[in-house]
């Protein structure tokens, strides 16, 4: 029998002419037809179409793979289909054993046998043997790349052949082979219907020709110009299939009722438009067809659901008659699914949603990974991640007790083992951990350490020690077989330190993952189920690949290294079973289903049409002459179907079409419209609607409530219809949403500081913080230029004691490097007494240096490191550079003390009263770092800095900002009574300079010296401690920028990025 063609245009009844036919043939039929499509999405969407057309018994619905195996299974050959995981360990297993020398640098790295995986698809799916092959690539002398390629193919074919195994490509050859070899076979079937194909290969054109020539009746439906109009760039393919069909085996069928007019949705008037080249009247669209040029990607999925949206709720149609479509479906999947979960939308994915990024299967990669760095590899904030994880009940394997066996309880112990980890630098490793947590046990409770930086609440003594037993429970836990063992034994493992995997098998010991993920809100289960499942099935290929190649043991690490490769490769359907939702697929996998509502996505340059590369290991020169002299079917890398892909998106709706591009790439830089962008726009005329980041929707258009209220936000006022239809507790956030809109709009506004009650004006509270800070109240220096720098910074880092949480470090930080540099150059002098000289300083600097060395790890809080031995030596040698310019700056100043308290301890000493005549006064502490005298007894302060020298000039000192030195000055002089003050400096330890504000030649005006500075920066200090009692906190960003240690920095509005 001939195989019968019914063409059609895209979307123009080709499946419901299959139905029909089905449906008409009724109860005379008998044998059950076989109704063969693409994918099994078509296939389903088949299933549904037919019962609502009323339904037939019997008829056979699969894929050509599905046809292909009934065929092999009437034949009585039984292969065993080889998952494509599988088949790339088939690879990994062959490539070794090959003498490959044109490969032999690559054929070891994990992407060759991919590369190799996919050459050997397109060979079998061309029903090439490997002789044929090797044979035409020795044929054509293009040296020794191709003949090895051969080689693999030859090897793999040769090991699937001898085990009996086979891939999809494989199980296709296999049937028309069997057919051809079995003419008895399928003689009794009836009618075979070939539905939604746009290519075929060699292969399935062999089986289906066969087939054909025994079957009741073959009829295969394909896209065309029934008319007789070829539309050579869109329907190369369906015309190419066509001419592949052997003639006189073909017999071409009429209808009668199709009409190439029909203006009923915008697909039709396009494809006359975009591919007949005629004029059609834009009337015809109407408003069901619309452009969106949007910022970015997200922009493009935000605005296809929102459309989506309505198309639902105000037309009525069902989920599962909308489609969002996209040319490549990988960069929207992600937000696909994230937005259509925020707007409360079904979608369905094509191919699910990355496996990786399901949070159940990341927390079991992320505990993998850390299992596989072993105890060494005990990275702090890996720990911590895992400690927090919800998944994990830690009840299940810890011998705590009942009141601590909870979740809560597990991340309460978080916050302090995190404490543990900064105050004690904890980077990685088990014996970072162990030193730390020692040191803790043996201190008391109440035990001052005297550390500044050390946090409240760090755990000591019995708490540390309870804390300790845990930690070492979950390291000892997490430890997996030492030796060479093979991947069942590593899953099987897994599987028990996780209390056990499968969904439908009782949980067993450990963390109990399964019992965890039921125990969560519903969508949760559903999700984390599914992905469960799948992470199941790689377990199992795993298994089963292993025991199939006989491979060898691996070790942990390998182990690993291939299960993040097939974790990384694998999806998962986080709605499975639920038909009721948006399609979302790419372009090739939505032909032959029909939407009322569709949404084209990335109709940007590059992106859609796609860019198309040569495949560089078979180059389509070699291509085409193993084609044209030895016969072998293969296509040109470079073949482009984007027309046809273009044609095929926007033909799946039958109503209403929707085309966005995003506007703006990754990178930032502007992207260009798709060339199929602008044709459209050329042949209907349409002004695409145009939004940037800044676009304001109206409130009709929005999806969820946030939607909503940002709307609102923007617009500035509350719709009247709002008003009246909402509910209270929507209309009280509206309340708060315009009072937070006035508050933003006051912090913006050019008004007066003294009205800026929400932009760090507490003056209404100046009662309540004058009495944090009463006339008793001794302030320092450094808090004071806080204030003087960012009245804000003041009031998050100090009135309210917030500070930014940083990472432990290797080595040391600014503090401690500055605490060691004061340290010696403290004991230098003091071992050279009143009488020295450079050399003599020099000298005994080893002397000095050693002792604050090998206590400075234990007494700074760091860890020692490979490089602290290069610190010491480059500490010693800036030293030296130090000293020679500080003894050189005025040889008229000797050393005279150093770290000369005033006011500290608290409570002991008396601080500096700092008097402003007819004002008020304030109390000081500090610690003078140096104190040099002359001959003449007049004093000169020395303040050691380990920061840059920028800043501290004259300027910063009559603004006010730095008041340190010239107050430390009045204290030497006044409290301390070392003297009068005749000089001072910053010294800048780093750069061994100091800098270039000086007490003596400070001036303003007429006049200078030490007592003006003095005068000056008690005036600022004052005016400080007078605004902070006032409640005066309005940002004042430093003119050079906002320093990144401010605690304020992720969430201050008037952050400015410092200057460099």
């Amino acid at each position: 029998m001939p195989i019968k063609i019914f063409t059609l245009p895209a979307s123009s009844g080709k499946t419901t002419w299959v139905v029909n036919q089905i449906r008409q043939a009724g109860p005379a039929i008998k044998t059950p037809p076989w109704v063969i499509l693409p994918s099994r999405q078509q296939v389903g969407d088949f299933g549904v179409r037919l019962a609502n057309a009323g339904g037939a018994i019997g008829v056979k619905i699969g894929t050509i793979n599905d046809l292909a195996r009934e065929v092999l299974e009437m034949g009585r050959i039984y292969p065993l289909l080889l998952p494509e995981s599988v088949q790339l360990e088939v690879l990994r297993s062959i490539l070794p054993e090959l003498d490959l020398v044109y490969f032999k640098e690559i054929k070891s790295k994990p992407g060759f046998a991919r590369v190799c995986l996919n050459i050997t698809q397109e060979l079998e799916a061309g029903g090439i043997e490997p002789d044929e092959f090797l044979n035409a690539a020795k044929g054509i002398r293009r040296g020794p790349r191709l003949i090895e390629l051969g080689l693999v193919y030859s090897a793999y074919l040769g090991k699937l052949r001898e085990n009996g195994w086979a891939d999809q490509a494989g199980l296709i050859w296999q049937a028309a082979v069997t057919l051809a070899q079995k003419p008895e076979l399928c003689k009794e079937w009836g009618e075979v219907y070939l539905d939604g194909f746009d290519d075929l290969t060699p292969v399935q054109i062999q089986l289906i020709t066969r087939l054909s020539e025994r079957v009741g009746a073959f009829y295969l439906t394909i896209t065309g110009s029934p008319v007789g109009n070829r539309r050579e760039l869109v329907h190369k393919r369906f015309l190419r299939l066509r001419e592949l069909l052997e003639i006189g085996k073909v017999e071409d069928l009429k209808n009668s009722n199709f009409d190439p007019n029909d203006p009923a949705n915008p697909a039709t008037y396009l494809e006359r438009a975009l591919f007949e080249n005629k004029d059609q009247d834009v009337r015809e669209i109407g408003e069901d067809l619309h452009l969106a040029a949007v910022p970015d990607r997200e922009a493009e999925v935000r605005t296809a659901l929102r459309w989506i949206r309505r198309k639902i709720i105000e037309e009525e149609i069902p989920p599962q008659k909308t489609a969002i479509l996209a040319r490549n479906l990988e960069p929207y999947r992600g937000l696909i699914y994230r937005i259509a979960g925020e707007y409360a939308l079904p979608v369905r994915l094509q191919g699910g949603v990355s496996l990786a990024e399901n949070p159940l299967v990341a927390t079991i990669m992320k505990l993998a990974r850390l299992i596989s760095l072993g105890k060494e590899g005990l990275v702090w904030h890996e720990v911590l991640s895992i400690w927090r994880s919800p998944y994990l009940n830690w009840s299940r394997i810890t011998n705590c007790s009942e009141v601590e066996d909870s979740r809560a309880a597990q991340l309460t112990a978080a916050k302090p083992l995190e404490e543990i980890a900064r105050w004690g630098r904890v980077i990685q490793g088990y014996p970072q951990w162990e030193e730390t947590f020692r040191l803790l046990i043996t201190m008391e409770e109440d035990q001052d350490t005297g550390d500044k930086t050390e946090p409240d609440g760090l755990p000591r003594g019995k708490r540390a020690e309870q804390l300790w037993n845990r930690f070492t429970e979950f390291a000892d836990l997490i430890v997996p077989p030492s030796e060479l063992t093979s991947r069942e034994n590593y899953i099987a493992w897994m599987e028990g330190l996780l209390g056990g995997l499968d969904p439908n098998e009782l949980p067993g010991e450990g963390f109990g993952v399964v019992e965890e993920v039921l125990a969560s809100p519903a969508d949760l289960v559903a999700r984390d189920w599914q992905a469960l499942a799948s992470l199941n099935s790689i377990f199992r290929e795993q298994i089963w690949a292993e025991r199939l190649l006989d491979s060898p043991p691996v070790d942990f690490a390998q182990f690993l290294w291939e299960l993040e490769e097939a974790v990384n490769k694998s999806s998962f359907q986080p709605l499975a079973g639920n038909e009721d939702a948006i399609v979302c697929a790419g372009c090739t996998e939505a032909r032959g289903l029909s939407f009322k509502a569709v949404a084209v996505l990335g109709l940007a340059e590059g992106e859609f049409p796609r860019t198309i590369k040569e495949d560089p290991f078979m180059r389509d020169e070699e291509r085409a002459l193993l084609r044209e002299q030895f016969g072998l079917p293969l296509r040109l890398s470079v073949d482009s179907a984007e027309a046809e892909y273009f044609y095929e998106a926007l033909t799946r709706s039958t109503r209403s079409l929707l085309l966005t591009r995003p506007r703006i790439a990754e990178n930032g830089a502007s992207w260009q419209p798709s060339p199929f962008w602008e044709e459209v726009q050329r042949v209907t005329r349409i002004e695409p609607e145009h939004y940037t980041t800044r676009s304001v929707y109206s409130p009709g258009l929005a999806a969820t409530q946030a939607e909503l209220l940002q709307r609102i936000a923007v617009k500035g006022r509350i719709p009247q219809e709002l008003i009246e239809n909402s509910d209270e507790k929507i209309l009280s956030q509206l309340r708060k949403l315009e009072r937070t809109r006035e508050i933003i709009l006051e912090r913006v506004s050019s008004s007066e500081t003294g009205s800026r009650v929400h932009d760090g004006n507490l003056e209404r509270r100046s009662e309540s913080i004058s009495a944090r800070y009463p006339e008793d109240h001794v302030w320092s220096a450094s808090r004071l230029e806080n204030y003087q720098a960012c009245p804000f910074y003041y009031f998050i880092g100090n009135l309210l004691g917030l500070e930014q949480l940083k990472p432990p470090e290797e080595g040391l930080d600014a503090r401690q490097r500055g605490n060691i540099y004061h340290h010696i150059l403290e004991k230098l002098y003091q071992l050279v007494g009143r009488e020295y000289s450079v050399e003599d300083l020099l000298e005994r600097l080893p002397e000095a240096t050693e002792p604050i060395f090998q206590d400075a790890p234990q007494k700074e809080g760091f860890r020692e490191t490979a490089w602290w031995e290069h610190t010491q030596r480059e500490i010693i040698e800036n030293l030296k550079l130090n000293l020679v310019c500080l003894e050189e700056i005025d040889p008229g100043y000797r050393f005279y003390a150093a770290e000369q308290k005033f006011g500290l301890p608290p409570g002991e000493e008396e601080p500096l009263c700092v008097v402003i005549p007819n004002q008020g006064a304030f109390l000081l502490h500090g610690l003078i770092d140096r104190v040099d005298i002359n001959e003449q007894g007049g004093i000169r302060i020395v303040d050691y800095k380990t920061s840059g020298a920028a800043g501290f000039n004259n300027r910063a000192v009559r603004e006010g900002i730095k008041l340190q030195l010239p107050l430390y000055a009045l204290a030497a002089q006044e409290r301390l009574e070392l003297g009068p003050v005749k000089e001072g400096f910053y010294f800048h330890l780093l750069g061994a300079k100091p800098s270039s504000f000086k007490l003596s030649s400070y001036k303003e005006g007429a006049s200078r010296g030490p007592e003006l500075a003095m005068k000056r920066a008690a005036e600022a200090g004052w005016q400080a401690v007078s605004s902070i009692r006032k409640g005066r906190f309005l940002p004042e960003p430093p003119e050079n920028g906002c320093p990144d240690y401010c605690p304020a920095v992720d969430f201050c509005w008037h952050y400015r990025a410092r200057k460099w």
